[in-house]
């Protein structure tokens, strides 16, 4: 309890420094958060700017565009040249169809907004305006004193016209022949952009300082915003940004310059509600973080409680299970746990269920061996009257002259004496005499039916196995193979000694296994009850005593023959010793 105490004070305090520590570094971080903010404000700032220049530039080349549509256009340029050497009835004709292609190629300039007029002057001075300004003299004057100053290049030249109080971006072009490249000047155009309108265009939507936009044309100030301040700064602040006072009031002023420094914009905040907003948004995040931290660290302790509760229950499980009593089940609710404990409590559950259960194989193995030990030592109670009686039917057998009884008697015999031996290992070599004594009786049951070939190398005759391994899988063989064959039967005992292994194929031209048979014997467990019982019990004899070092496999062709394989270590886990009579390994 005392080291569970100790984890438990040690992860609170450690909650407890991350705590302090966040605020430590939440207050520290105000000043740079807000030096931060304005450091994006004014950044917005340029964007908006930005975004102003980008739209103007937009609209001008617009405004350049449709001008170099309608001095383009054929009609146009034939009307223009009619009006410059026509009279009377013609000249009125040309003016007349003047008009029209005009009208013709400035009808979408409604869809712009800001182009409010466009205005033809022939050469003879006659000014025609299309649009939503209507003409008067005033006009025609000012229209007038700026075809004064366009040259005849044909190159766009902008200029501005304060007409009723309003400012007007004026884009002034001479109008040239362009049939057979003669370039004479056939008139002039002047289209009208209204800035104000153009401006409010391009205000972004969620700016929140739009309302504060002054604007300058050639140093003269023509638009002004509704929160612009009385008192202006003119259209040089000298920086891109300052902190100004104005009317005793302080603003943060930004600008920006277009059309080669003719064309400026002027934005005014106030730095008071500048100021506001940006502590608004800082103290919405401190109070935000305080939350975090909270949320946190109760989210921290929770999961700590957790986790003390999952590990006290499973150290209260491992302390109360008893000494030598590894049948441990914990909780469901520790063993459902997703965290570490949990992991932990799988591992030590399925742990302890290993144990149990290595502890009862080993057991139930133990156990087999002892009844099978006291099964062969009840079939010796008594073998000398069988060796008796196989005697006597020997004896007589010779008496009368009967050769083929005298020696199936003897080779029972010598069966019988070899599976009642006090031992549960034998010799290779002994096992193949178990062989040829068990082929002797059939071959004078079978004749000529049955032929049998037994391949070994003598040397290896002192290599120890389980007793009774290939006897009963010859005997199968026999049985199960070549009883119901009616042609010659051959049988192939082949035993290879490599590598530290021995090999044992046993082949037979009996009737074979079906495709469903052979699955079935490839697959063998435990409680398989088998027609094959000699098979069955060798293969489980041997995985008893090999383990997963021993390997078998049955190939068959139904009908034609069967081959099984078995591979199996050339020594014993006891190194060799018969453990029932001490028998060395030759």
């Amino acid at each position: 309890m005392g080291v569970r105490r100790s984890m438990r004070r040690l992860i609170l305090y450690a909650m407890f420094f991350c705590i302090v520590l966040f605020l430590i570094v939440a207050l520290a971080g105000f000043l740079s958060l807000s030096n931060r903010y304005y450091d994006e404000f004014a950044r917005s700032q340029d964007e908006l700017m930005e975004s102003y220049y980008h739209y103007v530039d937009k609209c001008m080349d617009d405004a350049s565009r449709t001008s170099l549509r309608i001095i383009a256009d054929d009609s146009v340029q034939q009307q223009l040249r009619e009006i410059k050497t026509a009279s009377g009835v013609k000249l009125a004709q040309a003016k007349t169809a003047l008009h029209d292609a005009v009208v013709a190629s400035v009808a979408e300039i409604s869809s712009y907004g800001y182009i409010r007029s466009v205005i033809i002057s022939d050469c003879h001075g006659a000014i025609y305006s299309f649009g939503g300004i209507p003409q008067n003299a005033q006009l025609q004057e000012s229209i007038q004193q700026l075809i004064a100053q366009t040259d005849d290049s044909g190159n766009t030249k902008w200029y501005l016209l304060d007409w009723e109080d309003q400012p007007y971006l004026v884009l002034g072009r001479a109008i040239r022949e362009t049939k057979n490249l003669s370039l004479n000047v056939l008139g002039y155009e002047m289209i009208l952009i209204h800035l104000s309108q153009m401006l409010h265009q391009a205000e972004p939507a969620d700016s929140t300082f739009a309302e504060s936009l002054e604007t300058y044309l050639d140093g003269k100030r023509f638009y002004r915003g509704a929160q612009c301040p009385e008192e202006s700064v003119g259209p040089d602040i000298g920086a891109p940004w300052k902190i100004i006072s104005l009317d005793r009031t302080r603003y943060f002023v930004s600008s920006a310059s277009f059309l080669d420094g003719r064309l400026t914009l002027i934005s005014y905040v106030n730095y008071s509600r500048l100021t506001a907003l940006l502590h608004n948004a800082v103290r919405s995040q401190l109070y935000l973080l305080a939350l975090l931290i909270l949320f946190c660290a109760a989210f921290f302790q929770l999961v700590a409680k957790r986790i003390f509760r999952h590990l006290e229950a499973l150290t209260e499980a491992v302390r109360n299970a008893p000494a030598g009593d590894y049948r441990v089940t914990l909780a469901p609710e520790i063993l459902q746990a997703d965290d570490e404990v949990g992991v932990l409590a799988k591992q030590f559950q399925h742990l302890m269920d290993q144990i149990d259960d290595l502890i009862h194989r080993e057991l139930q193995g133990k156990l087999k061996a002892a009844q099978a030990r006291c099964r062969m030592l009840q079939a010796q109670i008594h073998p000398h009257f069988l060796y008796n009686t196989l005697e006597t039917i020997y004896a007589l057998s010779e008496r009368c002259g009967n050769r083929e009884i005298s020696r199936i008697t003897m080779s029972l015999s010598r069966l019988v004496r070899a599976s009642f031996r006090d031992s549960m290992y034998a010799t290779l070599g002994e096992e193949v005499a178990l062989v040829r004594e068990y082929l002797s009786i059939y071959r004078i049951r079978f004749g000529a039916r049955l032929s049998a070939v037994i391949e070994y190398d003598p040397d290896d005759d002192g290599i120890l196995l389980p007793r009774m391994t290939l006897q009963p899988l010859v005997e199968n063989s026999v049985r199960y193979g070549l009883m119901k064959k009616t042609e010659h039967g051959v049988i192939r005992l082949r035993i290879r000694h490599a590598a530290g292994q021995l090999r044992i194929s046993l082949i037979d031209n009996g009737i074979g296994f079906s495709p469903e048979q052979l699955d079935v014997y490839n697959h063998l467990q435990a409680d398989d009850e088998l027609n094959m019982h000699g098979f069955h019990n060798v293969l489980f004899r041997l995985k008893y005593t090999y383990g997963d070092r021993m390997a078998y496999r049955l190939r068959s062709r139904e009908g034609q023959w069967t081959n099984l394989s078995l591979i199996f270590p050339d020594h014993l886990d006891n190194g060799g010793t018969d453990p029932e009579k001490g028998v060395e390994k030759a």
